[in-house]
């Protein structure tokens, strides 16, 4: 059996907050540059700004854990 890995992300700069789901855990820029909702985060922000990013790591399932496609970190929390 296997488990989905995904993560629910935060992320601030001071004035604003967006927090949307993503697939693994991210642990740098690169791994939120493809989320649309990080996306429209960034271009809304000034120049030089500074983002503050919280992520919690979920499983969903049992067994041995693999990092869940877009698709499925979208899906599971339909569920």
């Amino acid at each position: 059996m296997m488990a989905l890995l995904f993560s629910n992300v935060t992320v601030s700069d001071g004035n604003r907050e967006a927090q949307f789901f993503v697939a693994g855990v991210p642990i740098c820029e690169n791994d939120l540059e493809e989320w649309t909702a990080y996306q429209k985060f960034i271009s809304g922000m000034e120049l030089g700004g500074t983002v503050n990013v919280h992520a919690d790591g979920y499983l969903y399932g049992e067994g041995s854990g693999f990092t869940a496609r877009p698709v499925e970190a979208d899906f599971t929390i339909r569920v």
